[in-house]
């Protein structure tokens, strides 16, 4: 009886724990106050459907038929055309595949869960309008957005003082945020009243210049690995990039943050908890966007020591946090290492939803706990899309550049498109004033969806037709040339070869968006099957360029978004410009992926070791018409594939808790994991500094290197504990040299030999090398050597030094009295004469460490050294060693300051 009761409570225990991981506390209600709504004077043009099918594709999209016509004053160049697909749902909701078409818009944008098929709710959002209310003015505004949630939105974008990576940034109470209503990006020049306002009403403000949807980013992990695999540990993991050379500095990423914006880590795997402590995490705080909910270190501890697990991560984040920041202390018990770049960095966790809008809230939280916790932060992004201008201009760039600053790093993948035929442009042959072109794509049979995007500078003023094919038994349809500013529609039915069923096809050319801040303008052309699937075969987009029009002429165009995914193809691409978003963006670092070793899957080889992965994106961003020039891009290479790290628990096995992904999702945290080493020496990098130091940590690539900036390869391979030169150079961290490279002789007298360095060095935060000669063997005598720091304070000494006893100390000396703080002894000391031992101290806050001939032998607590002072190499320490007359030798005495350099 006692065992069942036993049994019963540790069940309902759980049950609460499980309950409490998944709670998701209530948003409180907006207020609602009231405001003007603009009185209509236009609607977008829309073609009258050419068929009328009679079966559920004719079902009203909100039930009854509204009656109601929806119209707003704003200028429609500045709205993103698929939000005006959103308006002529509202006045036509009983047009044929309405309810199919906005579950389609719903896989391209990320639309609250909120909205549905509720007719109200769309009212609101977009118009500020009641479902019983009048006419504008009296209408009240009841889902507005708030002054917490834009706001922190606006000064992410530049509209307002603050900005999460300030010096007087606050923590703000993310339980409160409003991401209801907060869907939509919004960018202006100046300061309208953006709070208070639906979303289209926003149009009509001079100051605003764009607004667009959240669209979704899809992961940079190019091949998924199957879930029947056993993964193989093939011995050591190899990064490529020698982080491991940085650890007896120190740099293992300590007292920094990363940040995973993702789809959630497995935080109870053994590579995020401390080394040997199993029941405490290194992740100090997860927010999951979806439910709003969140949880903090203590509550992951709670859960590891009662072992509940939440049932939170995916395999891809898991993956990617695991080679940023995964401690790999279990795994090499099991001879075998998983060891992340950092392992040793704090982790902020965000379970994005996946939208633009949500990523960068995402970002802004982790730097706001970054400077709440007082810590450095950078951000992995492995997410992409190709929705934005590529130009660098994107809401999104713009959004994540600004949120950037010292201390606050963001690193994104290059995307993995670069041997996918999606983009294409016409460089070598523009089209010329009075002209024509033409831009050719294939549909592949079972296709449901296409989104094309068309980017070209605004004085082409291009006008964009599409013409289908034309296929036996149905009408031939097709939309001519769209000018400027308008969008054209057409549905026809397709009948089925084996006239089994029709489909129904809805095609819309909108020339309407204009994207001030590039002086760039964009045609979308979209094509969704509302029942069975689009006629397969080649379509052709026709470009001409008005007679007296000024512009390039050139265009570039991307496949945003085709259903099944690889199942549409330009007949013509150009294998370029494809850096996915907001990759192009100046101030996020982006990486492209090279083969870490040889991999064969299915007797097909998928990586050539030390190649550039034929899956990464290459760049450079899209030429910006307003400054004549483009970003380039990628900025650098790092291992993508295959990388062997952590795996996500729902998908372990008895083999290994370790897997192999590719794709440039795997190359960007290990540039995420580097960067947080350079912050954990200089806290205040700012993204032009880290730049500079990744283009310094570089490694020879192909003959086929063009030199900085390369297209494929970025600044090159990334090598992050070495220089070009193979040469291990800590002011690459922008570590100080203070001494370098300095030899001599220590001569043994009855006091102390001492050779030293000048004053000021700051004992929290030095490292220092020095390499020694025994003057004879153990076997003639005692001797000892190590370093001596003179605080000071008068009559203040610490000292860590090695005996030819084989015992190591470090001192302290107070007031004339020698005090020992901790002592071991050493099994690789060599003792002959002439031969030589490395010494190597690095002391980083309130940590030391303590390192012999390259072998880590002690972490020191150094808690009790404070301020600066002199620090000497020495022999004879204690006056108790040593043959007087001999001398010790001593090679390479250098001495770094962790401190920013000025």
């Amino acid at each position: 009886m006692f065992q069942k009761t036993l049994h019963f409570l540790l069940l309902i225990l759980a049950l609460l724990v499980l309950a409490a991981c998944t709670a998701e506390e209530e948003l409180p209600t907006a207020p609602t106050p009231e405001a003007s709504a603009s009185e209509a004077t236009a609607a977008p043009a829309i073609a009258e459907p050419e068929a009328n099918v009679t079966d559920s594709a004719t079902e009203p999209l909100f039930g009854t038929p509204s009656s109601r016509s929806y119209t707003f004053s704003g200028d429609l160049e500045k709205v993103e055309p698929i939000l005006l697909d959103l308006l002529i749902l509202l006045n036509e909701p009983d047009r044929p595949g309405a309810r199919e078409q906005l579950q389609l818009i719903g896989e391209e944008i990320v639309l609250p869960e909120e909205a549905g098929f509720d007719e109200d709710f769309w009212l609101e959002i977009l118009f500020g309008l009641k479902a019983d209310a009048p006419t504008p003015p009296q209408a009240e505004i009841q889902h507005w957005l708030k002054i917490d949630d834009l706001g922190l939105l606006a000064a992410s974008l530049g509209l307002a003082p603050y900005a999460p990576c300030s010096e007087n940034a606050t923590r703000l109470d993310y339980d409160k945020v409003d991401v209801f209503t907060g869907k939509i990006l919004v960018r202006a020049s100046g300061k309208p009243p953006l709070q208070n306002q639906p979303l289209l009403a926003l149009a009509a403000y001079p100051d605003v210049v764009s607004i667009q949807p959240s669209y979704r980013k899809e992961l940079d992990l190019d091949i998924s690995v199957p879930d029947t695999w056993a993964a193989t540990p093939l011995g050591a993991v190899y990064t490529g990039i020698n982080a491991s050379s940085l650890r007896w500095w120190g740099l293992d990423g300590k007292n920094v943050i990363v940040g995973i914006l993702d789809g959630g880590i497995d935080w109870d795997h053994e590579a995020f908890t401390l080394p040997g402590i199993p029941e405490t995490s290194r992740l100090l705080a997860q927010w999951d966007q979806a439910s709003n909910s969140f949880l903090n270190q203590g509550a992951f501890d709670r859960y590891l020591s009662i072992g509940v697990q939440c049932a939170t991560g995916t395999r891809h984040a898991t993956h990617v946090a695991g080679i940023a920041t995964g401690d790999d202390s279990v795994a090499r018990a099991l001879n075998f290492s998983g060891e992340g770049v950092a392992p040793a960095a704090s982790i902020v966790d965000v379970i994005t939803a996946g939208g633009d809008r949500d990523i960068l809230l995402g970002a802004a939280y982790i730097f706001m706990e970054s400077k709440y916790r007082n810590q450095p932060a950078v951000v992995n992004i492995s997410l992409g899309s190709h929705y934005g201008p590529h130009d660098g201009t994107g809401l999104d760039d713009i959004g994540l550049g600004r949120a950037t600053g010292p201390g606050c790093l963001i690193v994104k993948s290059a995307g993995n498109d670069g041997n996918k035929p999606i983009h294409t442009d016409n460089d070598g042959n523009p089209i010329v004033a009075g002209g024509m072109g033409a831009i050719e794509f294939q549909v592949d049979p079972g296709t449901t969806l296409v989104d094309i995007r068309i980017w070209f500078d605004r004085a082409s003023g291009f006008e964009v037709g599409l013409v289908p094919p034309i296929l036996p038994g149905s009408a031939a349809v097709s939309i001519l040339p769209v000018a400027k500013g308008k969008t054209e529609e057409v549905f026809w039915q397709v009948k089925n070869p084996l006239n089994l069923f029709e489909s129904l096809i809805q095609a819309a050319v909108s020339n309407t968006k204009a994207h001030t801040a590039s002086d760039s303008r964009m045609a979308q052309i979209t094509l969704r099957a509302f029942m069975g699937e689009l006629p397969p075969g080649i379509y052709r987009i026709d470009l001409s360029m008005p007679t007296g029009a000024t512009g390039s002429g050139q265009y570039d165009a991307w496949i945003a978004k085709g259903k099944p995914k690889g199942n549409v193809k330009f007949v013509a691409p150009t294998y370029r410009r494809l850096i996915s978003e907001p990759g192009n963006a100046a101030r996020i670092i982006t990486v492209g992926s090279f083969d870490a070793r040889d991999y064969i899957v299915d007797g097909k080889p998928v990586c050539a070791v030390g190649q550039r992965s034929a899956f990464s994106s290459m760049g450079p961003a899209r030429l910006n018409p307003s400054t004549g020039r483009a970003i380039p891009k990628p900025d650098i290479s790092a291992p993508g594939c295959p990388v062997f790290a952590a795996e996500w628990s729902a998908f372990q096995n008895l083999t290994s808790n370790y897997i192999p992904l590719w794709g440039t999702s795997m190359a960007a945290p290990h540039t995420t994991g580097c960067l947080a080493l350079g912050l954990q020496s200089n806290p205040a990098m700012t993204p032009e500094n880290a730049l500079a130091l990744l283009q310094t940590l570089t490694r020879d690539v192909d003959a086929a290197f063009l030199g900085i900036p390369d297209f494929f390869w970025g600044a090159g391979k990334l090598d992050c504990g070495a220089d070009k030169d193979k040469n291990l150079i800590p002011d690459l961290f922008q570590v100080k040299t203070i001494i370098n490279a300095a030899d001599g002789e220590l001569l043994h007298t009855v006091d102390t030999a001492i050779d030293g360095a000048p004053g000021g060095v700051d004992v929290e935060s030095f490292g220092a090398t020095v390499t020694f000669t025994n003057p004879y063997s153990a076997a003639e005598g005692q001797w000892d050597y190590g370093l001596l720091f003179r605080h000071t304070t008068p009559d203040q000494f610490y000292s860590v030094r090695v005996e030819s006893s084989g015992a190591w100390r470090f001192k302290i000396k107070r007031e004339g009295v020698w005090e020992t703080l901790q002592e071991g002894t050493l099994s690789n000391l060599r003792l002959n004469a002439g031969e030589q031992n490395a010494f190597q101290l690095i002391v980083n806050g309130k940590n030391g460490l303590f390192y012999m001939n390259g072998e880590r032998i002690a972490e020191l607590d150094t808690s009790a050294l404070s301020g600066s002072g002199d620090i000497w190499v020495a022999t004879n320490i204690l006056n108790t060693s040593g043959i007087n007359g001999k001398s010790t030798g001593y090679q390479d005495f250098s001495i770094w300051s962790f401190k920013t350099l000025p």
